[in-house]
């Protein structure tokens, strides 16, 4: 005799549907694992804050930096677990998902400052001028980032102006 229950692995997929909030929940995105090693990073650094004497000025800047991050980050990661499909060109789900990924967007923002700001002052607790070259790095590394983006984008300007340069044109 059949029954007409669901069988036990479609009630546990209905379950878990149900608690991580239906079909639509992503995990294990690229974006996901960067936001959670930095969650990680930051509840390192904020656990071993606790055991440093003397807590100077360094310490709570760190300290701040660390609450402001880690729940900023963790918003983010939240909502990155929600799957958006693209929505139809107007109307009221077209508004809520251009506020998720404002949300999304500015905890990020806010969640990496604070993460920044909490490890540079960490290193600078440790030896201030370790600090200033921290905080000096993260600007230099994307100045030559963008010039060699730049230097790239160029040479495949002029290899392409090359190719399509009329015969005998040298």
């Amino acid at each position: 005799m059949e029954s007409n229950e669901p069988s036990i692995v479609e009630q546990a997929k209905a379950l878990v549907d149900e608690t991580l909030g239906g079909p639509g929940v992503v995990f294990g995105t690229r974006r996901q694992f960067t936001v959670g090693a930095l969650i990680t990073v930051c509840v390192v650094f904020l656990a071993t804050l606790g055991g440093m004497k003397p807590f100077d000025r360094w310490l709570s800047v760190a300290l701040l930096g660390f609450v402001v991050g880690i729940p900023c980050l963790a918003a983010e990661f939240y909502m990155s677990t929600i799957a958006v499909e693209e929505p139809p060109p107007l109307g009221e789900k077209r508004v809520m998902v251009s506020q998720l990924m404002t949300f999304r967007f500015l905890a990020h923002v806010a969640g990496f400052i604070g993460a920044t700001v909490g490890i540079v002052a960490y290193v600078g607790h440790l030896a201030p001028w370790a600090a200033w070259v921290f905080a000096l790095a993260i600007p230099a590394l994307f100045v030559l980032y963008c010039a060699a983006l730049y230097l790239v984008g160029l040479a495949h300007a002029l290899q392409q102006r090359g190719r399509n340069a009329p015969p005998g044109n040298s």
